[in-house]
């Protein structure tokens, strides 16, 4: 009997001891996206959904084309902002739209 309580309380103790268990996704990524890269996947997102939804001239088509084939290279980043909010350019371009 006291073997049984002995084993019964070393189970007690393993079992709340033990921590929670660590699982890891498979295939994941080794580093997640960057706010600034983020920002450069909702900039590109924005600018298709807007694309798409509203009728253009050819013109129009060819320059938000390139838009939206700017941002959607993983080497150009966003221009308009950085990690820190907007650029001096920015800042520049809102202040002249008044």
């Amino acid at each position: 009997m006291k073997l049984l309580r002995s084993a019964a309380y070393g189970l007690i103790l393993c079992t709340a001891l033990a921590g929670p268990a660590q699982a890891m996704e498979p295939d994941a990524p080794e580093q997640l996206i960057t706010r600034l890269d983020a920002v450069g996947v909702e900039v590109q997102k924005k600018l298709t959904a807007h694309f798409a939804a509203n009728s253009e001239t050819e013109y129009q088509k060819i320059d938000h084309g390139a838009l939206v084939e700017f941002y959607s290279d993983d080497a150009n980043k966003p221009i308009w902002v950085t990690k820190t909010g907007l650029t001096e350019r920015a800042k520049a371009a809102l202040k002249e739209l008044g």
